[in-house]
């Protein structure tokens, strides 16, 4: 059986220090203390316009999967993550002593160089706990941030480590999170309808991918995927390119297509991913650990990338099904588009029907 690997593409890896300046044109909307640096959610013109969507639903009932580097413990999320479960096959790149098995958890993807045969070295990204912050942290709590879909539950979906992951590993994954059968794996009693996928690779969407795709898409399950952060054409890469699959490039604190992200006529929307500069306040505050390779605790962190991006569709397709379960994989893609505004600022690239209105979508899914 082929084993290619996949690495991560829909997370930048560039992150800064928590800042202490708020965004002080932005009312509180939560009591979360830093609720007031969340423009990607509230901010009128370039945000997601969460508030008006929160007034039907948080998300509760929705089950959303990432599949990619697994989850740490965070006291912003801790509560609403279901057992999840570890699908690298391989001991040598798991980092746990062991192959597949039930805990999730992300040992860390840091790499030293040539590791993997790569050139240079990394800290760990804690790529599964930074979408989930964006996606799902609790809201109202009086701690960290709020997500956009607060009371939804997280499954983590462990795929991926510091050599990236096999093919073969991420497509097991896919069918076990949305209730599909994987030989020699105990069923999944929480499947999910949506799915976000944080790992991917260059080249045409291979076989098993789209299969596994489809088929999770039949089971009721919406399929999301950030458009990566090369500035290149994202039908270049997979899963983007695999037929189903809501692409999402992300947006800077302009509103316009962030610099980093990749465009083309496979995107769906875009949504806030941050900038890549300087100013820490162009960034995305989210969920972190405070471990530069092995976890050692939760903090907050701010970050930019189309994963980010991804993990605002993904919390809004939970407040969609949670709104309304019975909507089809297509119907939660159809209202996602459709319902996005026109970006603050053109495109200097395709990057989708505009940018994702939470509010506008959930409005139009009750119509």
């Amino acid at each position: 059986m082929n084993t290619s690997k996949v690495r991560p593409l829909a997370s930048l890896g560039v992150a800064i220090g928590l800042s202490l300046v708020s965004l002080a044109s932005v009312a509180q909307k939560s009591d979360d203390p830093h609720a007031g640096d969340q423009w990607n959610l509230y901010d009128p013109v370039v945000g997601a316009r969460v508030v008006d969507a929160w007034q039907v639903t948080r998300g509760e009932g929705a089950v959303i999967a990432v599949i990619g580097n697994g989850i740490t413990p965070h006291e912003d999320l801790d509560a609403q993550v279901l057992p999840g479960f570890d699908f690298i096959s391989d001991p040598d790149f798991s980092r746990d002593g062991d192959g597949r098995d039930s805990n999730a958890r992300d040992e860390g993807d840091w790499r030293e160089w040539g590791d993997c045969g790569l050139p240079g070295s990394k800290q760990s990204t804690w790529d599964g706990t930074h979408v989930a912050g964006i996606a799902m942290a609790i809201a109202d709590n009086g701690v960290g941030i709020a997500g956009v879909a607060s009371r939804a539950k997280l499954l983590p979906v462990r795929t991926s480590s510091y050599c990236g992951g096999t093919l073969e590993d991420v497509v097991d994954g896919i069918t076990w999170a949305t209730g599909g059968h994987v030989p020699r794996v105990p069923d999944n009693p929480h499947p999910a309808r949506i799915v976000q996928i944080q790992t991917g690779a260059y080249g045409p969407c291979p076989d098993l991918m789209a299969e596994a795709i489809s088929n999770a898409r039949r089971r009721g399950a919406v399929v999301i995927t950030g458009a990566a952060n090369d500035a290149d054409d994202a039908a270049l890469a997979n899963p983007a390119n695999c037929p189903g699959v809501v692409v999402v490039a992300a947006s800077d604190r302009r509103g316009a297509l962030a610099s980093y992200s990749s465009y083309g006529s496979i995107v769906s929307l875009s949504a806030p991913g941050g900038s890549y500069d300087a100013d820490a306040r162009n960034y995305v505050m989210t969920t972190y650990d405070a471990g530069t390779t092995v976890p050692v605790g939760g903090n907050y962190r701010r970050i930019s990338g189309t994963g980010i991006a991804a993990a605002h569709v993904s919390g809004t397709a939970a407040l969609l099904l949670s709104a309304k379960p019975s909507l089809s994989s297509d119907d939660v893609t159809r209202l996602l588009v459709s319902s996005a505004r026109p970006m603050p600022f053109a495109c200097r690239r395709p990057c989708g029907s505009g940018l994702l209105d939470v509010s506008a979508a959930v409005a139009k899914a009750l119509e």
